[in-house]
């Protein structure tokens, strides 16, 4: 099975054509609903809190760029952001023309970064690739100065754990089901030779307005193998109907977020 981050067929590059087929009132609607408490805003605090303004920053894996830019680059001395699709980093390009922003954006795979040992003083890591395998976390690791930060977002075992029973295997999280990512997480950061600061694990929900719009969601995010919305037609109702109700329909979320620092 060919997993997303050795695939030349990029999902990301098909969501930005997918987005273009819909305006942003539909876009909108397609988004999902969270409760008081979203662990991604909890991260976003933490990167708030660590930062500092001589920092160079380094975010692995940064998509099209919006969060970096509002989140990263107003309080940093120099901030760069890495990403594998072609069609995120063009809109990461084109928003950062648009602000005259002097951030950089580069196209290339995190396994092998087109910048010096020891570039970065923090690496940032929203759920990419940066601890998908060792060659990620060792290139990683080799841009890291040291006593350079690195601050990490990634998902739990818990994760959408509704598609489990329905595409087994094929759901993103099934291998992970029966395992503690929060352990696991802690003990391959201090392997690698980094302090952990922070450690926390936090679960909360999710609700899709329609079904409609959690079929964009297999779309446009990794979440299940070979989704294909007319052959799985079957298998997404049944997550609706076993998981819908009056307010819509409900998935879990699960998000683990790491601060450390490197210590050597």
């Amino acid at each position: 099975m060919t997993r997303w981050q050795d695939s030349t067929d990029h999902l990301e590059d098909r969501a930005v054509v997918l987005k273009q087929q819909y305006g942003e009132e539909q876009l909108a609607a397609f988004r999902p609903r969270r409760g008081d408490f979203d662990p991604e805003d909890r991260f976003t605090e933490l990167v708030r809190e660590y930062l500092a303004p001589d920092d160079v920053v380094v975010d692995i894996g940064t998509g099209d760029g919006t969060w970096l830019l509002a989140e990263v680059y107003p309080r940093v001395r120099r901030a760069v952001g890495l990403d594998y699709s072609a069609g995120r980093q063009w809109l990461a390009v084109q928003r950062k023309a648009a602000l005259r922003a002097k951030a950089e954006f580069l196209l290339c795979d995190a396994r092998r970064i087109p910048l010096r040992d020891s570039a970065a003083s923090a690496i940032i890591n929203r759920r990419g690739p940066w601890t998908a395998n060792e060659d990620f976390m060792r290139e990683g690791l080799r841009i890291l100065a040291s006593g350079g930060l690195a601050l990490e977002i990634s998902i739990g075992e818990q994760n959408a754990c509704e598609l489990n029973d329905v595409f087994g295997d094929r759901a993103q999280m099934y291998p992970w089901r029966t395992r503690d990512r929060l352990g696991e997480m802690v003990g391959l950061y201090r392997e690698h030779g980094l302090e952990v600061l922070v450690a926390e694990t936090h679960v909360t929900s999710e609700v899709f307005s329609s079904r409609e719009a959690l079929v964009y969601r297999f779309q446009t995010a990794p979440g299940i193998e070979d989704f294909d919305p007319d052959a799985d037609a079957s298998l997404i109702d049944r997550v609706v109907s076993d998981h819908g109700d009056a307010e819509g329909i409900r998935q879990t979320v699960h998000r683990i977020c790491l601060v450390a620092r490197k210590t050597s």
